[in-house]
């Protein structure tokens, strides 16, 4: 992911805080959480010259401190084509359930 993300990043997650890349890549790293399974339910991606626009709804898999729980969300993502190469550059995530 430290490839993707752009260094000025920046998510939103369902609760409205902010992360920018290292608190991104930190979040993922966490002592304790084994992700499972990730599956992109569905996607759509809209190309507008050197932006690219992804909205997809995806499913992970993922085990915190012994309990594992099944998360469902859908997402605006932004990448930004820099230098010849795609970046993740802004992302906005909707819980839609927890199990």
């Amino acid at each position: 992911m430290a490839k993707i993300y752009a260094d000025d990043m920046i998510l939103i997650n369902p609760a409205g805080m902010a992360y920018n890349k290292k608190d991104l890549l930190k979040a993922l790293a966490t002592p304790g959480r084994e992700y499972l399974s990730a599956k992109v339910d569905t996607v759509s991606v809209r190309l507008a010259g050197s932006i690219g626009l992804v909205n997809a709804q995806a499913t992970v898999v993922a085990k915190t401190d012994g309990r594992t729980n099944t998360i469902t969300t859908c997402y605006l993502d932004v990448y930004e084509k820099r230098n010849g190469r795609w970046y993740a550059i802004a992302s906005q995530v909707a819980l839609l359930s927890m199990q």
